[in-house]
Protein backbone atom coordinates (compact mmCIF):
# COMPACT_ATOMS: atom_id res chain seq x y z
CA UNK A 1 0.00 0.00 0.00
CA UNK A 2 1.42 3.15 -1.20
CA UNK A 3 -0.41 5.47 1.07
CA UNK A 4 -0.18 6.22 4.84
CA UNK A 5 -3.33 7.09 6.63
CA UNK A 6 -3.26 9.41 9.16
CA UNK A 7 -5.96 9.21 12.16
CA UNK A 8 -6.90 12.30 14.85
CA UNK A 9 -7.98 11.07 18.23
CA UNK A 10 -8.25 11.59 21.55
CA UNK A 11 -8.91 9.51 24.70
CA UNK A 12 -12.35 10.11 24.67
CA UNK A 13 -12.96 8.37 21.68
CA UNK A 14 -11.20 5.88 22.23
CA UNK A 15 -14.35 3.25 21.29
CA UNK A 16 -14.27 4.91 18.15
CA UNK A 17 -10.65 4.53 17.57
CA UNK A 18 -11.11 0.90 17.98
CA UNK A 19 -13.96 0.15 15.76
CA UNK A 20 -11.78 2.49 12.95
CA UNK A 21 -8.96 0.19 13.16
CA UNK A 22 -10.91 -3.20 13.51
CA UNK A 23 -12.11 -1.76 10.09
CA UNK A 24 -9.14 -1.85 8.78
CA UNK A 25 -7.80 -4.97 10.44
CA UNK A 26 -10.86 -6.77 8.65
CA UNK A 27 -10.01 -5.29 5.21
CA UNK A 28 -5.88 -6.79 5.72
CA UNK A 29 -4.75 -3.05 5.38
CA UNK A 30 -0.74 -3.35 5.03
CA UNK A 31 0.10 0.16 4.54
CA UNK A 32 1.06 2.57 7.58
CA UNK A 33 -1.09 4.44 9.95
CA UNK A 34 0.46 6.94 12.31
CA UNK A 35 -1.99 7.80 15.01
CA UNK A 36 -2.39 11.78 16.45
CA UNK A 37 -3.13 11.44 19.98
CA UNK A 38 -3.80 14.71 21.42
CA UNK A 39 -4.99 13.44 25.23
CA UNK A 40 -4.06 15.45 27.88
CA UNK A 41 -0.50 13.60 30.05
CA UNK A 42 -3.49 11.98 32.47
CA UNK A 43 -4.77 9.88 30.00
CA UNK A 44 -1.61 9.17 28.15
CA UNK A 45 -1.98 5.51 28.16
CA UNK A 46 -5.87 5.16 27.28
CA UNK A 47 -5.27 4.76 23.20
CA UNK A 48 -1.63 2.91 23.93
CA UNK A 49 -3.90 0.36 25.41
CA UNK A 50 -6.40 0.60 22.19
CA UNK A 51 -3.36 -0.02 19.62
CA UNK A 52 -2.74 -3.16 21.94
CA UNK A 53 -5.50 -5.03 20.61
CA UNK A 54 -4.71 -4.29 16.88
CA UNK A 55 -1.42 -6.07 16.91
CA UNK A 56 -1.84 -6.56 12.91
CA UNK A 57 -1.78 -2.84 11.87
CA UNK A 58 1.58 -1.12 11.22
CA UNK A 59 0.96 2.21 13.77
CA UNK A 60 3.02 4.65 14.42
CA UNK A 61 1.45 6.65 17.44
CA UNK A 62 2.12 10.32 17.71
CA UNK A 63 1.87 11.79 21.43
CA UNK A 64 0.53 15.96 20.39
CA UNK A 65 -0.06 18.65 22.17
CA UNK A 66 -3.15 19.17 22.75
CA UNK A 67 -3.34 22.85 22.38
CA UNK A 68 -1.51 22.45 18.98
CA UNK A 69 -3.96 23.34 16.27
CA UNK A 70 -5.35 20.42 14.08
CA UNK A 71 -3.46 21.25 10.43
CA UNK A 72 -0.17 21.35 13.29
CA UNK A 73 -0.96 17.59 13.79
CA UNK A 74 -2.05 16.38 10.12
CA UNK A 75 1.15 17.77 9.07
CA UNK A 76 3.55 16.74 11.60
CA UNK A 77 2.42 12.96 11.03
CA UNK A 78 2.30 13.49 7.26
CA UNK A 79 5.94 14.50 7.82
CA UNK A 80 6.31 11.77 9.38
CA UNK A 81 5.00 9.13 7.00
CA UNK A 82 7.59 6.97 4.78
CA UNK A 83 5.00 7.08 1.63
CA UNK A 84 4.73 9.61 -1.15
CA UNK A 85 0.62 9.72 -0.58
CA UNK A 86 -1.04 10.42 2.46
CA UNK A 87 -4.82 10.19 3.41
CA UNK A 88 -6.83 11.88 6.41
CA UNK A 89 -9.07 8.62 8.28
CA UNK A 90 -11.08 10.18 10.80
CA UNK A 91 -11.78 7.85 13.54
CA UNK A 92 -15.72 7.73 13.61
CA UNK A 93 -15.68 7.08 9.48
CA UNK A 94 -14.89 4.62 7.15
CA UNK A 95 -12.27 3.94 4.77
CA UNK A 96 -12.26 1.35 1.86
CA UNK A 97 -8.85 -0.05 1.59
CA UNK A 98 -9.50 -1.26 -2.56
CA UNK A 99 -10.42 2.29 -3.40
CA UNK A 100 -7.41 3.98 -1.73
CA UNK A 101 -5.63 1.94 -3.23
CA UNK A 102 -7.23 3.05 -6.87
CA UNK A 103 -6.46 6.44 -6.24
CA UNK A 104 -2.85 6.06 -5.22
CA UNK A 105 -2.22 4.20 -8.38
CA UNK A 106 -4.08 7.17 -10.71
CA UNK A 107 -2.00 9.74 -9.31
CA UNK A 108 1.25 7.59 -9.51
CA UNK A 109 0.34 7.75 -13.60
CA UNK A 110 -0.98 11.49 -13.54
CA UNK A 111 1.82 13.68 -12.32
CA UNK A 112 -0.89 16.60 -13.35
CA UNK A 113 -3.13 15.43 -10.66
CA UNK A 114 -2.63 16.72 -6.99
CA UNK A 115 -5.15 14.57 -5.33
CA UNK A 116 -8.01 11.59 -6.03
CA UNK A 117 -10.72 10.34 -4.20
CA UNK A 118 -13.60 8.45 -4.66
CA UNK A 119 -17.13 8.27 -3.96
CA UNK A 120 -18.24 9.47 -0.76
CA UNK A 121 -21.80 9.64 1.37
CA UNK A 122 -22.68 10.38 5.17
CA UNK A 123 -25.15 7.94 6.91
CA UNK A 124 -26.67 8.88 9.91
CA UNK A 125 -28.29 6.12 12.37
CA UNK A 126 -31.83 5.93 13.85
CA UNK A 127 -33.53 3.87 16.06
CA UNK A 128 -36.29 1.70 14.74
CA UNK A 129 -35.78 3.02 11.01
CA UNK A 130 -33.44 3.18 7.74
CA UNK A 131 -30.54 4.80 8.02
CA UNK A 132 -30.62 8.49 6.72
CA UNK A 133 -28.06 8.85 3.97
CA UNK A 134 -26.94 12.09 2.02
CA UNK A 135 -24.19 12.85 -0.52
CA UNK A 136 -20.52 14.47 0.25
CA UNK A 137 -20.09 15.58 -3.53
CA UNK A 138 -17.46 14.46 -5.45
CA UNK A 139 -16.85 16.54 -8.58
CA UNK A 140 -13.41 16.14 -10.49
CA UNK A 141 -11.28 19.06 -12.17
CA UNK A 142 -9.46 18.60 -15.44
CA UNK A 143 -9.11 21.71 -16.42
CA UNK A 144 -5.32 22.27 -17.62
CA UNK A 145 -5.87 26.29 -16.78
CA UNK A 146 -4.85 27.00 -13.26
CA UNK A 147 -6.78 30.02 -12.88
CA UNK A 148 -10.36 28.29 -14.43
CA UNK A 149 -9.79 25.32 -12.23
CA UNK A 150 -9.52 27.04 -8.92
CA UNK A 151 -12.22 29.21 -9.87
CA UNK A 152 -14.63 26.26 -10.88
CA UNK A 153 -13.67 23.96 -7.79
CA UNK A 154 -14.52 27.32 -5.44
CA UNK A 155 -17.96 27.61 -7.59
CA UNK A 156 -18.27 24.17 -7.56
CA UNK A 157 -17.10 23.06 -3.91
CA UNK A 158 -16.40 19.50 -2.88
CA UNK A 159 -14.15 18.78 0.08
CA UNK A 160 -11.02 17.39 -0.88
CA UNK A 161 -9.78 16.80 2.87
CA UNK A 162 -9.97 13.03 3.12
CA UNK A 163 -8.75 13.27 -0.61
CA UNK A 164 -5.25 11.10 -1.35
CA UNK A 165 -2.98 13.48 -1.99
CA UNK A 166 0.93 13.43 -2.52
CA UNK A 167 2.70 13.60 0.75
CA UNK A 168 4.76 17.14 -0.39
CA UNK A 169 1.66 18.37 -1.20
CA UNK A 170 -0.52 17.62 1.20
CA UNK A 171 2.44 19.13 3.73
CA UNK A 172 2.52 22.67 1.45
CA UNK A 173 -0.97 22.99 1.43
CA UNK A 174 -1.74 22.49 5.05
CA UNK A 175 0.94 24.81 6.11
CA UNK A 176 -0.02 27.69 3.77
CA UNK A 177 -3.47 27.09 4.74
CA UNK A 178 -2.84 27.64 8.60
CA UNK A 179 -0.27 30.79 7.68
CA UNK A 180 -3.37 32.30 6.56
CA UNK A 181 -6.11 31.26 8.85
CA UNK A 182 -7.31 28.95 11.62
CA UNK A 183 -10.75 28.98 10.97
CA UNK A 184 -11.93 25.82 10.73
CA UNK A 185 -14.19 26.36 7.94
CA UNK A 186 -11.65 28.98 5.67
CA UNK A 187 -8.67 26.79 6.39
CA UNK A 188 -10.31 24.02 4.87
CA UNK A 189 -11.48 26.18 1.95
CA UNK A 190 -7.99 27.37 1.51
CA UNK A 191 -5.80 24.26 1.47
CA UNK A 192 -8.57 22.63 -0.91
CA UNK A 193 -7.75 25.92 -3.28
CA UNK A 194 -4.13 25.35 -2.67
CA UNK A 195 -4.40 21.77 -3.40
CA UNK A 196 -5.90 22.47 -6.57
CA UNK A 197 -3.37 25.03 -7.89
CA UNK A 198 -0.91 22.30 -7.23
CA UNK A 199 -2.89 20.09 -9.52
CA UNK A 200 -6.12 18.02 -10.73
CA UNK A 201 -8.46 16.39 -9.33
CA UNK A 202 -9.76 13.07 -9.59
CA UNK A 203 -12.63 11.27 -8.41
CA UNK A 204 -13.07 7.39 -8.74
CA UNK A 205 -16.42 6.01 -9.58
CA UNK A 206 -16.13 3.52 -6.73
CA UNK A 207 -17.38 3.48 -2.62
CA UNK A 208 -14.17 5.28 -0.96
CA UNK A 209 -15.20 6.51 2.12
CA UNK A 210 -18.27 6.55 4.29
CA UNK A 211 -18.72 9.09 6.81
CA UNK A 212 -21.10 8.80 10.32
CA UNK A 213 -23.37 11.71 11.06
CA UNK A 214 -22.39 11.24 14.63
CA UNK A 215 -24.24 13.97 17.11
CA UNK A 216 -21.20 13.63 18.99
CA UNK A 217 -18.85 14.73 16.51
CA UNK A 218 -16.52 17.56 15.77
CA UNK A 219 -19.11 19.22 13.18
CA UNK A 220 -21.65 18.06 14.82
CA UNK A 221 -21.00 19.81 18.24
CA UNK A 222 -20.13 22.97 16.40
CA UNK A 223 -23.72 22.74 14.38
CA UNK A 224 -25.48 22.15 17.97
CA UNK A 225 -23.49 24.89 19.55
CA UNK A 226 -24.35 27.87 17.32
CA UNK A 227 -20.68 28.25 17.32
CA UNK A 228 -19.79 31.24 15.35
CA UNK A 229 -17.20 30.21 13.82
CA UNK A 230 -18.73 27.06 11.46
CA UNK A 231 -21.42 27.46 9.31
CA UNK A 232 -24.45 28.53 9.32
CA UNK A 233 -24.10 31.38 11.82
CA UNK A 234 -20.25 32.11 11.02
CA UNK A 235 -21.79 34.59 8.40
CA UNK A 236 -22.92 36.32 11.38
CA UNK A 237 -19.59 36.66 13.10
CA UNK A 238 -18.65 40.28 13.35
CA UNK A 239 -14.89 38.59 12.06
CA UNK A 240 -16.50 37.32 8.68
CA UNK A 241 -15.08 39.93 6.46
CA UNK A 242 -11.56 39.13 7.70
CA UNK A 243 -11.68 35.68 7.46
CA UNK A 244 -13.04 35.81 3.65
CA UNK A 245 -10.34 38.31 3.07
CA UNK A 246 -7.70 36.20 4.70
CA UNK A 247 -9.01 33.64 2.40
CA UNK A 248 -9.20 35.83 -0.77
CA UNK A 249 -5.19 36.61 -0.28
CA UNK A 250 -3.96 33.36 0.49
CA UNK A 251 -5.64 31.93 -2.46
CA UNK A 252 -4.55 35.35 -4.78
CA UNK A 253 -0.74 34.40 -3.64
CA UNK A 254 -0.81 31.10 -4.41
CA UNK A 255 -2.38 31.84 -8.08
CA UNK A 256 0.39 34.24 -8.99
CA UNK A 257 2.89 31.77 -7.84
CA UNK A 258 1.92 29.38 -10.53
CA UNK A 259 2.10 32.27 -12.77
CA UNK A 260 -1.74 32.95 -13.10
CA UNK A 261 -2.71 36.39 -14.16
CA UNK A 262 -4.37 38.22 -12.20
CA UNK A 263 -6.43 40.78 -13.78
CA UNK A 264 -9.49 42.72 -13.64
CA UNK A 265 -11.20 39.83 -15.08
CA UNK A 266 -9.88 37.18 -13.28
CA UNK A 267 -10.79 39.29 -9.91
CA UNK A 268 -14.45 39.07 -10.91
CA UNK A 269 -14.63 35.50 -11.64
CA UNK A 270 -13.44 35.16 -7.93
CA UNK A 271 -15.88 37.42 -6.57
CA UNK A 272 -18.53 35.74 -8.36
CA UNK A 273 -17.07 31.85 -7.10
CA UNK A 274 -16.71 33.16 -3.35
CA UNK A 275 -20.54 33.86 -3.75
CA UNK A 276 -21.33 30.30 -5.09
CA UNK A 277 -19.40 28.97 -2.24
CA UNK A 278 -21.78 30.94 0.06
CA UNK A 279 -24.64 29.82 -1.45
CA UNK A 280 -22.63 26.23 -1.22
CA UNK A 281 -22.57 27.05 2.73
CA UNK A 282 -25.80 28.32 3.22
CA UNK A 283 -28.21 26.92 0.52
CA UNK A 284 -26.28 23.81 -0.44
CA UNK A 285 -26.05 25.02 -4.36
CA UNK A 286 -23.45 24.73 -6.50
CA UNK A 287 -23.20 26.70 -10.16
CA UNK A 288 -23.19 24.00 -12.71
CA UNK A 289 -21.95 20.61 -12.07
CA UNK A 290 -24.36 17.38 -12.10
CA UNK A 291 -25.59 15.55 -9.42
CA UNK A 292 -26.41 12.67 -10.98
CA UNK A 293 -22.96 10.66 -10.87
CA UNK A 294 -23.85 11.38 -6.88
CA UNK A 295 -27.45 10.61 -6.80
CA UNK A 296 -26.73 7.64 -8.91
CA UNK A 297 -24.09 6.19 -6.76
CA UNK A 298 -26.15 7.06 -3.42
CA UNK A 299 -29.28 4.97 -5.64
CA UNK A 300 -26.44 1.63 -5.03
CA UNK A 301 -25.85 2.30 -1.79
CA UNK A 302 -29.72 1.79 -0.99
CA UNK A 303 -30.45 -1.18 -3.58
CA UNK A 304 -29.75 -4.61 -1.89
CA UNK A 305 -27.08 -6.49 -2.87
CA UNK A 306 -24.78 -4.31 -4.41
CA UNK A 307 -21.22 -3.67 -3.37
CA UNK A 308 -22.22 -0.31 -2.11
CA UNK A 309 -25.15 -1.47 -0.14
CA UNK A 310 -23.24 -4.31 1.16
CA UNK A 311 -20.48 -1.99 2.22
CA UNK A 312 -22.80 0.53 4.09
CA UNK A 313 -24.67 -2.67 5.99
CA UNK A 314 -21.06 -3.20 7.65
CA UNK A 315 -20.35 0.11 8.57
CA UNK A 316 -23.87 0.05 10.17
CA UNK A 317 -23.14 -3.39 12.47
CA UNK A 318 -19.65 -1.70 13.29
CA UNK A 319 -21.79 1.39 14.77
CA UNK A 320 -24.18 -1.11 17.18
Amino acid sequence: MKVTLIIPSVHSRAALLDRALHHLEEQQFGGEVILSDHSPPEHAKVLGEVLARHRGLRVLALEHDPAWHFLQRLTDCAESAQTDYVALHADDDFMFISALGECADFLEHHPDFAAAKGRMLFFHLQVGKAPVLSSHEGYARTEDDVAQRVVRHLANFNATLYAVHRRAQFIESHTKALARTANVIFWQYLASCLTLVQGKLHVAEAPYYYRQDNPAGWRSTLVRERARDHWPLLILAPEFPALLGAFAAGLREALAGAQARIDVGLERELEDAYLWLLRRALCGAVKDESAEPDRAFLRRVRSAGTVENRLLTGCIERCR
